[in-house]
C-alpha cells in the first residue's frame, strides 16, 4: 500500500480471482479524512453535541431579542422571551421526556437535532415571512389607489388574510416539520413507530421558539405596557402552540403509517399528509387574524375578546385530547403496520400492545423480523 501526502489518500493493490481462475490486480485509493476532519467527527459524535447545540441556539436567540429590546428601552423584554420558552418545554416533555418508555422511542441526539433543524429553519422562514408582508403590503397600496373605495379595501385585507394564513404560514410550516421528520426519518430510519411523533413535536417546537417569541416581545414594544404581552403570551403559548401540536401529530402519524406499511400498501404522497395538518394550521391562523384585524378595527372590546378565547381554547382542548386517542388507536391498529407477530395455523395476526410498556406506543418494526417468531415456533413445538 502507498500513501500518498499530498492528496491525503492511501493506493492499494487488491487481488481478485475471476470466474476463469485467474488472477485480476485491481487498484483502489481511498481517501483518508484530514485531521480537523475526523476531530470535527469525533466531536459531533459526542452523545451531548446536539443537546448543546439546542441550548446554545436556544440562547443565542433568546440574546439577539433581549439586545434588541434593551437598544429600544424595553427592559422587559428578557422576562417575556425566556417566560415564553416554558411552553415548548412543557410539549417536549410531555411527549418525550415524561417517562423512561418514552425516552426509548429515540436517542436524545436525535430529539436535539429535531428542535435545531425546526428552529434554524424558522429563522429562516420568518425572515422570508417578513419580506413577503412587506411586499403583500405594497400591492395592496397600489390596489387602493387604483380603486380607492372603502368596500374594496376590507375586501382585499380579507383577501390577504386568507393568503397570509394559508401559503405563508400554514403551508411552509407544516411541510418544514413534515420535511424534517421525514429527513431524519431517512437517514437514521425510525425506531418505533411513536418516533416520528416524539421528532415531529421537537420539531415543531423548533420552529415556534422565534417565530412565537417575537410576537410576543412584539405586542410589548409597540404598546410599551404589561398589559398587551401577557396576552400574547397566553394566546401563542397556549392556543398556538398546542395547535401546532395538534397538527405535527396529524401529519408524523401519516409518516409513521406510510413507513411501517405493509408491503402491499403504496406510500403515501408528502401532499397527502399536510392535507389534515395545513386545514387545522390554517383555519387557527384565519381566526387569530381576523380577531385581530377586529381589534385593530375597533369593533371588540375586551369581554368579547375573552370570551372569544376561551371557546377557542376550550375547542383546541378537545381537538388535542381527540387527536392523542386517534393517533394512539391508529398506532395500534395492526391493519396499517408490518404485523408484529404472526402465530401459526389458523390463528390471526395479532399485534402485540406491550402491557409491560404501559401502552406508550414503543412498537417496534424490528419486532416484524424473524427473532420476534422464536417463543411462537417454541410454543407451537410444545403444544405439537
Amino acid at each position: 500500500m502507498v500513501h500518498d501526502e499530498v492528496s491525503n489518500s492511501s493506493i492499494q493493490e487488491v487481488a481478485v480471482e475471476g470466474l476463469d481462475g485467474s488472477i485480476i490486480t485491481a487498484t483502489t485509493t481511498e481517501t483518508n479524512p484530514s485531521p480537523w476532519r475526523a476531530k470535527l467527527d469525533r466531536i459531533k459524535s459526542h452523545k451531548f453535541f446536539m443537546l448543546g447545540c439546542a441550548i446554545a441556539e436556544t440562547i443565542m436567540v433568546e440574546l439577539i431579542i433581549v439586545f434588541f429590546g434593551f437598544i429600544y428601552q424595553f427592559f422587559l423584554t428578557p422576562f417575556f422571551a425566556f417566560a415564553f420558552l416554558l411552553f415548548p418545554a412543557f410539549w417536549i416533555f410531555i411527549s418525550y421526556l415524561r417517562s423512561e418508555t418514552l425516552r426509548q422511542t429515540a436517542p436524545h441526539q436525535r430529539i436535539a437535532e429535531a428542535y435545531v433543524l425546526g428552529l434554524t429553519a424558522n429563522i429562516l422562514l420568518f425572515l422570508v415571512q417578513m419580506g413577503s408582508l412587506r411586499i403583500i403590503g405594497g400591492v395592496m397600496v397600489l390596489l387602493f389607489a387604483t380603486f380607492p373605495f372603502t368596500w374594496f379595501l376590507y375586501f382585499e385585507i380579507l383577501v390577504a388574510i386568507f393568503i397570509i394564513a394559508i401559503f405563508l404560514v400554514a403551508i411552509p410550516e407544516e411541510l418544514i416539520k413534515l420535511l424534517i421528520v421525514r429527513h431524519l426519518g431517512k437517514r437514521y430510519n425510525f425506531e418505533t413507530r411513536y418516533t416520528p411523533i416524539a421528532l415531529g413535536v421537537s420539531a415543531c417546537m423548533g420552529t415556534v421558539v422565534f417565530s412565537l417569541t417575537m410576537s410576543v416581545v412584539q405586542a410589548y414594544w409597540s404598546f410599551g405596557k404589561i398589559v398587551p404581552p401577557l396576552v400574547m403570551l397566553g394566546v401563542e403559548g397556549g392556543l398556538t402552540c398546542s395547535v401546532h401540536v395538534l397538527s405535527v401529530l396529524w401529519s408524523s402519524l401519516s409518516l409513521s403509517k406510510s413507513h411501517f406499511r405493509p408491503p402491499q400498501r403504496a406510500a403515501t404522497p408528502i401532499w397527502k399528509m399536510l392535507i389534515r395538518p395545513v386545514i387545522i394550521h390554517g383555519l387557527y391562523s384565519l381566526c387569530v387574524m381576523l380577531t385581530f384585524f377586529l381589534w385593530a378595527m375597533d369593533l371588540m372590546n375586551w369581554t368579547l375578546f375573552l370570551i372569544i378565547f376561551a371557546v377557542g381554547l376550550i375547542v383546541v382542548l378537545v381537538a388535542l385530547i381527540y387527536t392523542v386517542f386517534s393517533v394512539k388507536k391508529h398506532l395500534l391498529n395492526p391493519q396499517y403496520y408490518l404485523p408484529l407477530s404472526m402465530t401459526t395455523g389458523d390463528e390471526e395476526m395479532e399485534v402485540e400492545l406491550g402491557e409491560n410498556h404501559n401502552n406508550s406506543f414503543v412498537l417496534s418494526s424490528e419486532d416484524s423480523g424473524p427473532d420476534s417468531m422464536d417463543w411462537e415456533e417454541e410454543k407451537t413445538q410444545k403444544s405439537d
